[in-house]
């Protein structure tokens, strides 16, 4: 969320769907019926239930700012990246990796706003927890993962995504052959 405050302009989520009345300001609202369908149809890159009512990411709305020239940020669990890594999105993934141990010691004390407000919390054994998980997640998914950036600070990593997307937008880029074959 940080890069969306740091560059309101530039980059932007795709629009949500949800089940769940009066969210209309914040997602595309649907009936059960119509989200279940969606599901059928493979309408969704992700989607989820929560507390009774679903919530899902269309692909149409990521093509749509795609489309109209914006940069679409996705922030989807790992296991979604097999489905939208295909030639239809083309996406460069991004892995954000949480800080060493004594690097968020050093940011606690030193700098605390530069830290996740998750992280501010973490003791030793919490971040070795998390670093562990995070190292799991990317050795299962590393095949998908274009770039990895540290998370040494919230500004720190916005800054690091724009320059990632940057260079994407203005240089060449390779692509997985099976992409074109898809298209």
């Amino acid at each position: 969320k940080r890069i969306l405050q740091e560059f309101p302009n530039k980059y932007f989520f795709p629009t949500k769907h949800t089940t769940k009345p009066g969210m209309e300001s914040s997602f595309v609202v649907c009936t059960k019926k119509e989200f279940q369908e969606m599901v059928k149809t493979d309408k969704f890159i992700e989607y989820s239930k929560c507390n009774g009512y679903y919530y899902g990411t269309s692909f149409q709305s990521v093509v749509d700012l795609i489309v109209s020239g914006r940069v679409c940020l996705l922030d989807v669990h790992p296991q979604c990246l097999p489905h939208i890594c295909t030639g239809t999105l083309r996406p460069h993934v991004i892995f954000v990796e949480p800080a060493t141990e004594e690097r968020i010691k050093d940011l606690k004390h030193n700098n605390p706003d530069a830290l996740p407000l998750s992280q501010r919390k973490f003791h030793g054994s919490e971040v070795r927890e998390l670093r562990f998980n995070s190292e799991r997640l990317l050795r299962r998914y590393t095949e998908f993962v274009d770039t990895i950036i540290t998370l040494e600070g919230l500004s720190y990593a916005a800054d690091l995504i724009d320059q990632v997307t940057d260079r994407i937008v203005s240089q060449p880029t390779w692509i997985p052959k099976k992409w074109l074959q898809t298209t």
